[in-house]
């Protein structure tokens, strides 16, 4: 099974037609300046890692930064997390979070999973499953 990384997902879905918040992507401190630069606070900022699949189990997100000073401090704790790839940084929107996936089964073929997403998602065990075509 083939996990995409946020931006990857982000790419596929804009493809398809979905309204995505803009994502930037920062490794270094240039970087992260740039995409400051770029957005509107408050951001979000989020572990970037193929190997991480649950942010929230490694800390990897960090919600309502409101300025300059705090985009630098979770920058740099979110960069030290055990096999990060860097930092996605995004605009922090009002909205609902909802949790996609799609995973192909020798049985039934393409299996897609929806549900309500969030941090919460595992607990709350509400994703609905259908398969496709």
């Amino acid at each position: 099974m083939k996990t995409l990384t946020e931006k990857e997902a982000e790419k596929f879905l804009k493809k398809e037609g979905f309204n995505i918040a803009e994502t930037l992507f920062a490794k270094k401190i240039k970087s992260l300046n740039n995409a400051l630069n770029k957005l509107d606070f408050p951001l979000v900022m989020k572990v970037s890692s193929k190997k991480i699949v649950h942010k929230t189990k490694v800390n990897g997100i960090v919600l309502g930064i409101k300025n300059k000073k705090q985009a630098l401090n979770a920058f740099k704790r979110l960069n030290k997390i055990k096999k990060a790839e860097g930092v996605l940084i995004q605009e922090q929107i009002k909205g609902k979070e909802y949790l996609i996936g799609l995973k192909k089964t020798k049985d039934f073929g393409y299996v897609i999973g929806f549900g309500k997403g969030g941090s919460k998602v595992e607990k709350m065990k509400k994703v609905d499953f259908r398969v496709c075509g």
